[in-house]
């Protein structure tokens, strides 16, 4: 099976819990996907401003946390879509406290 999305997936993560995969990347929408429905997504989270490059699950709680190329975090709930809490990278100075990856 595979699915299409026109600019690429760049990140994904499964959630077995509520039993979706999440996919994201450089048109910055996450989408939710049913693992035996690949013909379109279930839902869409849009949000990020910049290319999505990473998402883990939270499966206690069902939450995806995103990581854009502009180091902004999102958390958000699986069932209801929506964004819950946004973490920015205010650091102006290069150095290693700066975010790159999860």
């Amino acid at each position: 099976r595979s699915l299409s999305v026109s600019k690429g997936i760049n990140t994904f993560a499964y959630c077995a819990r509520a039993n979706v995969i999440a996919t994201g990347g450089v048109d910055k929408i996450i989408r939710i996907w049913h693992p035996n429905i690949f013909s379109r997504p279930t839902g869409k989270m849009i949000g990020h401003l910049f290319t999505i490059v990473e998402m883990v699950v939270n499966e206690k709680d069902q939450h995806l946390i995103s990581l854009s190329t502009a180091r902004v975090f999102r958390v958000w709930d699986i069932h209801t879509l929506t964004s819950l809490q946004v973490f920015t990278d205010n650091e102006e100075r290069p150095g290693e406290k700066r975010i790159y990856s999860m």
